[in-house]
C-alpha cells in the first residue's frame, strides 16, 4: 500500500511516537493488570487458558466510574484510529476525511474482548511504526493543512453536530492527550474493582508527573525522598481510604489477598488520621510451566509475583513491609503492626486506651505478646493445612488442631470483661493477629464441605465450646476500622481456589506442602515463588 505523505512532516513524528508510546502502554496494561494472577508469562501474551477470567475483568463495570476497563479502552481507541488514519490510508490529492469522533460502534470486539482489542493496538503500533521509518518527501498536502472535526452538541434525534477546523497534527497530539485520561480512568478500574497491579506511572498526565518529579526535589531529605511521586488520595482495591500523605508518609507495600499484610493494614486503618501512608499493591499470581515434571492433580501451578519496587527494598519479596521516610525497612506482619502503634504513641494525640500495645500495663503487654503468638501457631496456621494438605485425614488433622486453638482462645476470653482480648473491649494486637484468618475461615465449607463448616451451628463446632469466638468475631466486625479493611469475599475466594486445588507455589503453600506449619516457612527451602 503506498502511503500518503506530508510536508512538514517534521512536525507529526513527536506526536505520532507519543501515540506509539501509549498504544504499547495499554497493551502492557492489558498484559498485566487485567487479573490477581499477575497474569505475565515473559512473553507480553495474554494466556488463552486464562482468558475467561479476564474477559471477566476486561469488561466488569466498575461500581466507581460506571463503566468497564474494555469500554475505556475502546472509546480512547476509536479517537486515536480516526485521527492517524489519514497518514495511514492510500495517497491521494484529496484532502484528509471529516474525523466524526461521535460516530462509534459500541459493544464491538474491542469492548468485550480483551484479545481483540490487544492485536487491534498491535497492528496499529506496527502500521504507525511504519510510518515513522518513511522518508520525509514532499507532497502536496501538509500535516498543517486544515481538517474538519465533528462532534455531536446535543443528545436530541437525530443529533445536532457542528463541524470545526482543525490540523492533522493537532487531531493526532488530542488523541494522545484523550487517551492519558481513559488510561487514568482504567486504573482506578483495576486497583478497585478487580485488585490489579498497574504501573505507578501509568494514566498519569506527564503535566502531572513533571510536577511530582519537582515536588519529590523540594521535599527530599539527604538524598532520601519524604514524598512519594504518588501522593494523593486514593482508595485501594480492597476498598481502605488512604489520605492525603503528610510528610511522614510510609510506603506500604502489601497484598490485598494476604491476612499477614491484612495485619497491618488493620493498625494503620486503626491509627487512621495519626499516621500516612501510600498503598503499594507488590504481589499477585503468574502462570508457569511446571519446571519439576510433577504430574500434580492436573491443575496449573501459580507462584507469586511480586513488584521490583518491593524487591528493591526487601529482597525476600515478602509483604507487609514498610519503606520508612528515612529510607529504612520494617517487615514481618506483627512486628509492622507494633511499629505502626510505636509510631503513634511516639508523636502522641493519642490515649493509652487508643493504642494496640497496653505498654502502661507490663503484665497485661506481656499477656498479649504470649497470645499473639499462639494464635498465630494454632489459630492461623492451621488454616494452611485445611488447604493445602489435599489428603483428607490431613485436611481433618488441621480441623481438629484449629478447632482447639479455638477453645484455648475462648478459654482465654472468658477472663477479661468485654468480648475482645483485652478489657473494655479494646482492640490490641492478639486480636488484629488473628481476626484476618478468623474472617476467612468461610473459605472451608466451600473448598472442604459442610463437615469443616466455623460458624454457629456449624458442623465442624459441633461439641466444641467455642461460643466465646463468635461472640469476639461479632465484636470485631462491628468496628469500622475493621470492617472497611476487608476484601470481597468472591474475589477472595478465587483466589484461595489456589491453595485448596494444590496449585499455589508459594513459600507458605511450600511450607505446608513439606511438612512443617505455615509459620515455620523456610526462605531458602520454600523459595519457589
Amino acid at each position: 500500500m503506498i502511503r500518503r505523505t506530508y510536508k512538514n512532516r517534521d512536525s507529526l513524528i513527536p506526536t505520532v511516537q507519543t501515540v506509539v508510546s501509549i498504544l504499547n502502554d495499554k497493551i502492557n496494561f492489558l498484559d498485566t493488570s487485567l487479573s490477581d494472577y499477575g497474569n505475565k508469562d515473559g512473553k507480553g501474551d495474554i494466556n488463552g487458558d486464562i482468558n475467561d477470567n479476564i474477559n471477566d475483568n476486561y469488561t466488569r463495570v466498575c461500581p466507581i466510574v460506571k463503566a468497564s476497563i474494555g469500554q475505556h479502552v475502546r472509546h480512547s481507541l476509536h479517537h486515536i484510529t480516526l485521527s492517524t488514519l489519514p497518514l495511514l490510508t492510500p495517497s491521494t490529492s484529496s484532502p484528509p476525511p471529516l474525523i466524526e469522533y461521535d460516530e462509534r460502534v459500541r459493544g464491538d470486539l474491542v469492548e468485550t474482548d480483551v484479545k481483540h482489542a490487544r492485536s487491534a493496538m498491535k497492528t496499529l503500533v506496527t502500521d504507525l511504526s511504519n510510518f515513522l521509518l518513511q522518508p520525509s518527501t514532499p507532497s502536496s498536502i501538509s500535516s498543517t493543512a486544515p481538517v474538519s472535526v465533528s462532534f455531536f452538541l446535543s443528545p436530541t434525534s437525530p443529533p445536532s453536530t457542528l463541524a470545526y477546523t482543525s490540523t492533522l497534527s493537532r487531531e493526532v497530539a488530542f488523541s494522545a492527550h484523550h487517551a492519558l485520561h481513559h488510561m487514568a480512568m482504567m486504573r482506578v478500574i483495576a486497583e478497585n474493582s478487580i485488585g490489579g497491579i498497574v504501573e505507578e506511572g501509568f494514566g498519569v498526565a506527564n503535566g502531572t508527573k513533571i510536577w511530582r518529579e519537582q515536588e519529590m526535589k523540594k521535599n527530599s531529605i539527604d538524598g532520601v525522598h519524604g514524598l512519594s511521586s504518588a501522593r494523593r488520595t486514593f482508595s485501594t482495591s480492597v476498598g481502605v481510604s488512604v489520605s492525603d500523605a503528610p510528610s511522614d508518609e510510609i510506603k506500604y507495600f502489601t497484598a490485598w489477598f494476604c491476612p499477614f499484610a491484612h495485619r497491618c493494614t488493620m493498625a494503620l486503618e486503626h491509627h487512621k488520621g495519626h499516621v500516612g501512608y501510600v498503598w503499594k499493591e507488590s504481589l499477585g499470581w503468574e502462570k508457569r510451566d511446571n519446571e519439576d515434571g510433577e504430574v500434580g492433580n492436573g491443575k496449573d501451578w501459580y507462584y507469586h509475583w511480586k513488584s521490583e519496587e518491593l524487591m528493591e527494598c526487601n529482597p525476600a519479596g515478602m509483604v507487609p513491609t514498610l519503606l520508612l521516610p528515612d529510607g529504612r525497612v520494617v517487615s514481618e506482619s506483627i512486628v509492622t503492626v507494633e511499629y505502626v502503634d510505636n509510631h503513634v504513641r511516639m508523636k502522641g494525640g493519642r490515649e493509652d486506651e487508643e493504642m494496640l500495645v497496653p505498654r502502661e500495663d507490663p503484665v497485661e503487654e506481656a499477656r498479649g505478646r504470649v497470645w499473639s503468638d499462639k494464635v498465630a501457631r494454632e489459630m492461623c496456621s492451621p488454616y494452611y493445612k485445611i488447604l493445602v494438605r489435599q489428603e483428607e485425614e490431613e485436611q481433618r488433622e488441621g480441623l481438629r488442631e484449629l478447632l482447639e486453638g479455638m477453645e484455648r482462645f475462648s478459654k482465654e476470653l472468658r477472663k477479661t470483661e468485654g468480648r475482645l482480648f483485652m478489657e473494655g473491649e479494646r482492640i490490641g494486637i492478639v486480636d488484629i493477629t488473628l481476626f484476618p484468618w478468623a474472617w476467612r475461615y468461610y473459605v472451608f465449607e466451600h473448598y472442604r464441605g459442610e463437615d469443616f463448616a466455623i460458624k454457629r451451628g456449624g458442623k465442624a463446632v459441633s461439641g466444641w465450646d467455642v461460643e466465646p469466638f463468635f461472640d469476639w468475631l461479632d465484636c470485631m466486625m462491628e468496628k469500622d476500622s475493621v470492617t472497611r479493611t476487608l476484601p470481597d469475599m468472591e474475589r477472595y475466594l478465587d483466589h484461595i481456589g489456589k491453595y485448596a486445588s494444590g496449585s499455589a507455589r508459594s513459600k507458605v503453600a511450600e511450607a505446608v506442602r513439606r511438612g512443617v506449619s505455615a509459620h515455620e516457612y523456610d526462605d531458602k527451602k520454600d523459595m519457589r515463588d
